[in-house]
């Protein structure tokens, strides 16, 4: 429980927007607004950006970080571009606030706050918990592994846990990219020096988001070279001790174990509280995860601790996943929407979709399934029409637009594709 109030200043020229914010914060429990007394006094500091010399605000924003980490300062104004917000969340800030406001909106995004607040954002060897380690695994190059890695890990960590991503996809690798960053140290360096193992040579091993969560990727931003030797290295036995340490300064381990069930990675699942297994509605990767499950069974890994995840879904496919269902002996625990715009610009920028398309039915699925994991059930909110629109995807709002109108379009999937995974 918090014993005082958050405190917040608004830096925003219109009187009008600041009036607005201020009454807002004013209306949310737990938080005041403060008069500034310089930044040592408040928590958060919300600054307007100025749209004809966004430098300008970026220094401010830079020098009010290093001179007061501990205040998390919010950035709003009427436009700005994808690079101008991403460097807005390079140099440090927590969150963007669109014009005009929306009051739920604004409020929901000091909820979040306020439980990063009361959470544990920067681990240190002294801060020990017993973490969860969940790991990842897809059906085939594509099923969105990372995708869904990041973005869930991001999601913890907007509700006040401590998640760190080990990215074990030596094929790809690309956690780095999907966040923007470039580690120059990760597990191959563990590897190196696991004599030496411990929690401050591992914490500076990690690279650090500036939503908070922490990788331990490659050394370098790019996937190993064919024949790279320093995989040999990452053994079932560096992975439990490591996996260990990690427990002890995390509340989440998040592993991308990309798309290969090996020794190694059936020895990480032992270690896992859950495995998400993800696919998607094509015949190659129904077939391959059909396989990955029945290797599962056949090494004994408990049904009841993994949970299908179906990727990129539309709702006309609704039959096809039914039949999947019956194939796997396993019920689809969540669907995730199709969204390949928001998807491509996510990955393109570098900015997660919890953070760039916060809005969009997709980032919905990463938020609830956060809730899932931390063990809680999702805020409920009012219903609106376009949230219940945003459920299609593109292809299933022509559809109820054209059956409106009298002219229903068939969607176009293979009828025949059940017996074609089955033979």
């Amino acid at each position: 429980m918090m014993n005082e109030k958050l405190s917040v200043s608004v830096q925003v020229a219109d009187e009008q927007v600041k009036t607005a914010l201020e009454g807002i914060i004013s209306d949310t429990k737990d938080f005041m607004v403060s008069q500034p007394r310089g930044l040592d006094y408040l928590d958060f500091l919300i600054m307007e950006l100025d749209e004809n010399n966004p430098t300008k605000t970026f220094s401010q924003i830079e020098a009010n970080l290093k001179g007061f980490p501990q205040t998390d300062i919010f950035l709003t104004c009427q436009t700005i571009d994808a690079p101008t917000l991403l460097n807005a969340f390079r140099i440090g800030v927590k969150e963007f606030i669109p014009q005009p406001l929306n009051r739920d909106e604004v409020q929901q995004i000091f909820v979040r706050a306020q439980e990063k607040h009361q959470g544990c954002s920067v681990p240190t060897p002294s801060q020990k918990t017993k973490g969860r380690v969940i790991s990842l695994l897809g059906g085939k190059a594509g099923a969105g592994v990372t995708t869904l890695t990041v973005n869930l890990g991001v999601s913890l960590q907007n509700l006040g846990k401590s998640v760190v991503i080990l990215d074990l996809n030596f094929h790809s690798g690309d956690v780095p990219i999907f966040l923007d960053l470039q580690p120059t140290r990760g597990i191959f360096e563990v590897a190196r020096n696991l004599a030496r193992l411990d929690d401050a040579f591992l914490l500076s091993c990690l690279t650090t988001h500036s939503s908070g969560v922490s990788i331990l990727s490659l050394d370098e931003a790019r996937p190993p070279k064919i024949g790279d030797k320093r995989t040999d290295k990452i053994t079932s036995s560096t992975m439990h001790p490591l996996l260990e340490l990690l427990e002890g300064l995390f509340d989440y381990i998040l592993i991308d174990c990309g798309t290969v069930l090996d020794e190694r990675m059936v020895k990480i699942f032992e270690q896992s509280a859950m495995l998400f297994v993800l696919y998607t509605l094509r015949l190659p990767v129904i077939k391959k995860t059909q396989r990955l499950l029945e290797i599962l069974d056949e090494v004994g890994y408990p049904k009841e601790k993994r949970k299908l995840v179906l990727n990129a879904f539309v709702p006309e496919a609704e039959a096809l996943m039914l039949e999947t269902e019956s194939i796997f002996d396993t019920k689809v625990f969540v669907k995730i929407m199709e969204d390949l715009p928001s998807a491509n610009t996510a990955v393109n920028s570098g900015i997660p979709m919890v953070i760039g398309a916060p809005k969009t039915v997709v980032v919905k699925a990463f938020q609830n399934l956060a809730y899932f994991v931390i063990g809680k059930k999702p805020p409920k909110k009012k219903k609106e029409l376009k949230s219940i629109l945003a459920v299609f995807s593109l292809t299933g709002v022509r559809e109820i637009w054209a059956s409106l109108q009298g002219k229903w379009i068939s969607p176009k999937v293979n009828p025949n594709i059940s017996q074609e995974i089955k033979t």
